[in-house]
């Protein structure tokens, strides 16, 4: 059976949940945790650095007319 591919959100989550909170997780990344919550929150984007901590890359699919 194929792996369902995780979306950045969840990748997230999961790494809070193995440094077990937010403050720890934002430490590992080098952010505060203010900013950890705004984009755990949606108020801010991954930015690049992050995404590569994070093991993800952004895919931008264009799809045909």
């Amino acid at each position: 059976m194929k792996k369902q591919p995780r979306n950045a959100e969840q990748v997230l989550r999961e790494f809070v949940a193995r440094h077990g909170s937010q403050i720890a997780a934002a430490r590992a990344l080098g952010i505060s945790q203010p900013y950890m919550s705004d984009i755990m929150n949606g108020r801010r984007n991954l930015s690049e650095r992050i995404m590569k901590a994070l093991g993800l890359e952004r895919v931008i699919v264009e799809r045909a007319s």
